[in-house]
């Protein structure tokens, strides 16, 4: 007969890869979509011998209200993919300041009694480059001053 012991059943979770950038060129007077994209892995070692945990993932832009992404990872899949993005309205500066998106992992207790899970949270964060605005006639926005 085989046994596992408790310190054997760990939850790895790795975002691979995360995406922050802004989606088309970004031309003055015109909206900007920033798009955020988080592929992640996650299972539990023999985790064919017992019952996984349960995991919500959010993902979302940091102080942007209603652009949270939340769902519940499938347990049959070990990598799962969420995505959020916001537009910026008529953007008039010379370069668009980063943005943080941040991805939330929510563990919560698996259904076995033979094993125990830790009720608790991962979260990791990728953010936007720097982006040079560019005129109506594709050539960066120089922000002038004249001195008379």
């Amino acid at each position: 007969m085989f046994f596992l012991p408790k310190s054997t059943n760990t939850i790895i979770t790795s975002v691979l890869d995360p995406v922050c950038e802004v989606v088309q060129p970004a031309i003055r007077g015109r909206d900007v979509t920033l798009m955020c994209r988080m592929t992640y892995d996650w299972q539990a070692q023999a985790r064919q011998f017992n019952a996984p945990p349960r995991l919500r993932v959010s993902v979302s832009w940091a102080d942007v209200d209603g652009t949270t992404v939340s769902n519940a990872a499938d347990p049959t899949k070990f990598r799962g993919t969420v995505e959020t993005s916001m537009t910026l309205i008529n953007v008039m500066q010379a370069t668009i300041l980063p943005h943080s998106c941040s991805i939330q992992f929510d563990f919560s207790p698996g259904s076995s009694p033979l094993y125990q899970y830790a009720n608790n949270s991962v979260s990791a964060t990728c953010v936007t480059e720097p982006t040079t605005v560019w005129g109506k006639y594709r050539t960066p926005l120089l922000m002038l001053s004249f001195v008379n």
